[in-house]
């Protein structure tokens, strides 16, 4: 076995509604992790199969909340950068959701998973057991995206609401999170009350947080494929440099000057491979 063997794939076109990729990783013994992974919200749950092995997680924002994960779980919307660690041999599978593909498999999750793992015993649904089996066995993503799309392909449709709530992320996206939570209601023909309760009940949070972790995944692909500076925070909807730095450090644990350097930049392949 190579020393790490990492493979992602998006769905195809008729699934991207609901999912937007898979992946599957494995190392051997031999592949000790030196630096951690920088893993970027990006406002997509995710379903971790943990076959083999561990993962540290450690937040930015909170040093001291770290946790070791060696079960598999259903990730919620993460909203702080983390940095991840292998710990030893580890087989993993992953899949990312989009929050309506999350809320129809999942519709009484949304809120409760925000931020947590939650392991899959704790979800008592039958099909996962089915499914995490045949996962168990899969050797690429290929793989794990024919068996994922076999046994997914009947969930449930959007109701209206969630469909709103669809249409409201795909403006935040090509907007790059420079929204109001007015201007998303205006444009889907509903109040901000009613736009707040729908991402409450099919998102876990609400529109305008959502809104922020789009607008720094953005600012943070932009800045890995070129160089941002301070001067820059107007075209990512900040008032003033103080506001983009402070944001900047908040989500990163670094100034938007430290980010550009060497030594950060060695930190974040995962996520550079991810930034998509």
């Amino acid at each position: 076995m190579e020393p790490l063997f990492y493979q992602s794939v998006r769905f195809e076109k008729r699934a991207r509604d609901a999912f937007k990729s898979c992946w599957i990783m494995k190392s051997s013994p031999e592949d000790r992790q030196e630096v951690p992974d920088l893993l970027i919200p990006d406002g997509c749950p995710e379903l971790i199969w943990v076959f083999q092995g561990a993962y540290r997680k450690v937040s930015l924002a909170d040093p001291a909340r770290a946790r070791e994960i060696d079960s598999s779980c259903l990730v919620g919307i993460q909203n702080d950068t983390q940095l991840v660690t292998r710990l030893g041999a580890v087989h993993l599978v992953g899949l990312k959701l989009k929050p309506a593909g999350f809320a129809r498999l999942f519709p009484s999750w949304p809120a409760a998973a925000a931020g947590q793992n939650v392991p899959l015993q704790q979800l008592g649904m039958p099909w996962l057991d089915t499914l995490t089996e045949e996962l168990r066995k899969c050797t690429d993503a290929e793989e794990v995206r024919s068996t994922l799309g076999h046994h997914l392909a009947g969930m449930p449709p959007a109701d209206e609401k969630l469909q709103t709530v669809a249409r409201s992320i795909e403006a935040l996206i090509a907007a790059k999170g420079d929204l109001s939570v007015r201007e998303l209601a205006e444009g889907q023909h509903r109040s901000v009350r009613q736009l707040q309760r729908y991402f409450k009940q099919y998102v876990g949070i609400p529109p305008k947080q959502f809104a922020g972790i789009i607008r720094f995944k953005a600012l943070y692909k932009d800045s890995v494929a070129r160089q941002v500076l301070p001067r820059d925070y107007y075209q990512y909807g900040y008032f003033d440099q103080n506001h983009f730095i402070k944001d900047f450090k908040a989500h990163l644990g670094v100034t938007p000057r430290e980010a550009r350097g060497r030594r950060f930049q060695q930190q974040n392949k995962i996520a550079r491979i991810s930034r998509g």
